[in-house]
């Protein structure tokens, strides 16, 4: 992580068949950047429809 420059990484996408870990996986990587204190927000594909009904 020392390496990773926090400006230049804007979006971290992660896809995959259901089942094959995908919300946890993100959560890691949430979790690993805000150990770093890189700030980051997690969005699971529910949230993103929550998001753009309220707009």
């Amino acid at each position: 992580m020392a390496n990773l420059p926090s400006a230049a990484t804007k979006l971290v996408m992660v896809e995959g068949i259901p089942g094959s870990g995908k919300s946890t996986l993100s959560q890691y990587i949430q979790d690993t950047l805000n150990t770093h204190r890189i700030e980051s927000e997690l969005f699971l594909e529910g949230n993103l429809l929550v998001l753009f009904e309220a707009t």
